[in-house]
């Protein structure tokens, strides 16, 4: 058996009231989504990616061999 996703969600300020659901993160500064290469997070179009508008990718960082962390902020 091997994991599909990974979900983590961290937040800094913890006046901001706790969502439902995971369509409810809408306002996103910030997304980390680790995926084997960037055409998959965008062929995908995973929740995280897709609940808030205007992401653009800031950083790629180099886990290893097929694994990256893609750091996205909002425009």
């Amino acid at each position: 058996m091997r994991a599909l996703y990974l979900r983590f969600f961290l937040e800094k300020d913890h006046q901001i009231p706790k969502s439902n659901s995971e369509l409810e993160y809408n306002n996103l500064k910030t997304l980390y989504i680790f995926s084997p290469n960037l055409n998959i997070v965008y062929k995908e179009s995973r929740w995280e990616f897709t609940a808030t508008e205007n992401l653009k990718l800031a950083k790629t960082f180099f886990i290893d061999k097929n694994k990256y962390l893609f750091k996205f902020i909002r425009k």
